[in-house]
């Protein structure tokens, strides 16, 4: 457990002590180099504040246009699959009717949430970097905890989710369809590494 502790720390405490984890990591993985101290930095934030990364994104760049096709053309598919369903000679008239009502209650989450998590509470100002891989945590640790024997918000996304990666799935526990930041015609605002 201590070790366990001490790997997961000494990423965050200071120059020798990331240069150590970085080699460790190389001996267990064997791999060798290290990513510059931009792009870790980039893929530090991106994986504990990926909302946050995302909101400023949209705040620059407009997609409220592109979630309007992505969100018509999952509605233009869900009516293909309507009608194919409706129309099988194979399955029963019970069956028909389960699929095309699990169907017509498929949420689209398409491009980004129009809800996010409140963060506000997150103060992470003149705080180390291992602090605020801590303040984090707690923040994170807090909010599951309010979850429990609540509900849900099904309007705010998965903190794991980054619209700034380019995925497209079905998510059978919450019967919806998402699809991430998608860019059109060679536009491309991802940050530069």
């Amino acid at each position: 457990m201590i070790i366990h502790f001490l790997g997961k720390a000494s990423e965050f405490l200071d120059r020798e002590s990331y240069d150590a984890f970085n080699e460790m990591n190389q001996l267990i993985y064997g791999t060798a180099g290290s990513d510059s101290d931009e792009r870790a930095a980039l893929a530090l934030v991106k994986q504990y504040l990926a909302a946050s990364m995302d909101r400023l994104y949209l705040e620059k760049y407009d997609a409220s246009e592109k979630k309007k096709r992505i969100t018509k053309l999952c509605e233009k598919v869900i009516d293909v699959y309507r009608e194919m369903l409706s129309e099988e000679e194979w399955l029963s008239d019970e069956t028909k009717e389960k699929a095309i009502e699990k169907l017509d209650a498929m949420t689209i989450r398409a491009v980004y949430p129009e809800k996010w998590t409140d963060d506000s509470a997150m103060d992470l100002k003149g705080l180390s970097c291992y602090e605020c891989m801590i303040e984090i945590e707690r923040f994170i640790r807090d909010l599951d905890s309010s979850h429990i024997n609540g509900t849900v918000d099904r309007e705010i996304w998965d903190t794991q989710y980054d619209i700034l990666d380019i995925n497209a799935f079905y998510d059978r526990t919450g019967n919806s369809i998402d699809i991430l930041l998608v860019l059109f015609e060679n536009e491309c605002h991802a940050p530069a590494v």
